[in-house]
């Protein structure tokens, strides 16, 4: 599918990041109208989200998706800035901080559940980026719901004996 829409072929097994997914997707099919993914698609295929998604770009996509898809079930609905926000004009500074600031703040309120979504449970990426780190304040500072969730092997490696072997690495 990465051909169709990118006309790129990429080589087998060469994961995507959600960079990667954003630059040789996202932008490519809302480029005439430049505007958000999300306004691009049928009014079908949305919805009301059911869970705000903090998560780092540089994770691997298809991981990304699976994580979700453990956590919510194939019909979960979520908030994903990649989708969400017109990259158009974030990515090309056209936004001042002040007012990315405030519709995230915005966006994580209007959800009111918040979704960590970590590539490994041993060194969470997410953790060490300033936007995460933020979106994380302010689900505190609401008192939301906070949920981790981890693609299907990172959780089944936690369950399975990573607990023990690594718990002073997650506290």
């Amino acid at each position: 599918w990465v051909r169709l829409w990118t006309g790129r072929v990429r080589p087998a097994g060469e994961p995507l990041s959600t960079t990667d997914v954003c630059h040789e997707i996202v932008m490519p099919r809302t480029a005439a109208l430049q505007c958000a993914y999300y306004d691009w698609l049928p009014a079908e295929e949305t919805g009301k989200a059911d869970v705000y998604v903090s998560h780092s770009w540089a994770y691997d996509f298809c991981a990304a998706v699976d994580a979700m898809e453990a956590a919510l079930g194939p019909d979960g609905c979520v908030w994903f800035c990649l989708l969400m926000n017109n990259q158009h004009e974030t990515l090309a500074g056209k936004v001042p901080f002040e007012e990315l600031q405030a519709e995230f703040y915005a966006n994580v309120r209007a959800v009111g559940r918040t979704m960590l979504l970590a590539d490994t449970w041993r060194a969470p990426g997410l953790l060490t980026r300033a936007w995460c780190l933020y979106e994380v304040f302010v689900s505190v500072e609401e008192r939301f719901p906070v949920d981790v969730a981890l693609p299907p092997s990172e959780a089944d490696d936690l369950l399975n004996g990573g607990i023990e072997e690594g718990w002073p690495s997650i506290a």
